[in-house]
C-alpha cells in the first residue's frame, strides 16, 4: 500500500508536486507491517508525516497486524523523535540503523471487543 500527498504549489501554471510518499509493506506470516515514509524538505515541520504515520497506524489496526516498524539512519533525528511521541520503542541495530517499533498485539489484548486475541 502506497500513500502520495500531493499539493498544487502554482494553479495557474498546474504544477504539483508530491510532498510525502509513504508506505506500507505487511508480512502476512509474520503479522507484522513495515512503514517507510518522506517528506519532501519545504514541506517538513509542517505535521505531514504525522498524520500519515498516525494514518498508516489505524490501517494496521484494522488490519489486526501485531508490529509495526520502521528502520532510520541515525542522523535522521526528525524520524526518531516522530516515532518515539507517537509511542514506538527504538532500539538500535547491528549495522548502525534504529528501528522504530510499536507492538499493537498488547494494545488488542488490552483492550475488551469481539476481536480480543483474533488474528
Amino acid at each position: 500500500m502506497v500513500c502520495r500527498l500531493i499539493l498544487h504549489l502554482n494553479r495557474q501554471l498546474r504544477r504539483t508536486c508530491i510532498c510525502i510518499n509513504i508506505r506500507l509493506n505487511i508480512e502476512p506470516a509474520e503479522n507484522t507491517g513495515e512503514i517507510s515514509f518522506i517528506v519532501a524538505d519545504p514541506r517538513q515541520g509542517q505535521g505531514l508525516g504525522s498524520k500519515m504515520v498516525d494514518y498508516m497506524i489505524e490501517i494496521c489496526r484494522d488490519k489486526k497486524l501485531e508490529k509495526i516498524h520502521a528502520i532510520m539512519l541515525p542522523d535522521n533525528y526528525r524520524a526518531i523523535k516522530l516515532f518515539q511521541e507517537m509511542g514506538f520503542t527504538i532500539e538500535l541495530l547491528d549495522d548502525g540503523t534504529q528501528r522504530a517499533i510499536l507492538n499493537l498485539k498488547e494494545e488488542f489484548e488490552n483492550q475488551p471487543g469481539p476481536w480480543k486475541g483474533a488474528k
